[in-house]
């Protein structure tokens, strides 16, 4: 609480993803950090001696998280531009994503360029079974096209 925790919950799920890190997982040099600009806790740890410094966000499972959010922590490893989110449920249970630069919504103009493309595969099937179309119409009988 002394380095800036908010709230008793926040410093709680941040011990707790400390000592599994230290403890269960037997991460080196697992040190807990508050960031003044995100105004959170995270953890940096190595997986061994010798490795990279990872980044944890330690983060209550009903906590919600947009992407926004989570680029945002991503400044606190500009070197390697991922961090881990560590989700920690009320039952201590924790779940541990890895997210890199790069994440983002789909954004509308992707979307429209989605359904362009299966509107043209779409239009491009049916010219190449044009004839077998025609025919099935005339007669009223029901085709299944298969997609090679």
């Amino acid at each position: 609480m002394k380095m800036g925790c908010k709230t008793r919950k926040e410093a709680a799920i941040t011990s707790h993803v400390f000592l599994e890190l230290c403890e269960v997982k037997k991460y080196w040099d697992v040190e807990y950090h508050f960031n003044e600009i995100l105004s959170s806790m995270y953890i940096t740890a190595k997986k061994t001696k010798s490795s990279k410094t990872l980044t944890f966000i330690p983060i209550s499972s009903f906590d919600g998280i947009s992407i926004e959010e989570m680029k945002k922590y991503l400044i606190l490893d500009q070197e390697h531009k991922s961090v881990h989110l560590a989700i920690v449920d009320s039952d201590l249970t924790s779940v541990y994503y890895q997210i890199t630069d790069g994440i983002g919504d789909p954004t509308p103009e992707s979307q429209e360029e989605s359904i362009k493309d299966r509107r043209m595969k779409l239009d491009g099937d049916l010219r190449s079974n044009k004839k077998i179309l025609e025919e099935a119409a005339m007669y009223g009988i029901p085709i299944t096209i298969n997609k090679k």
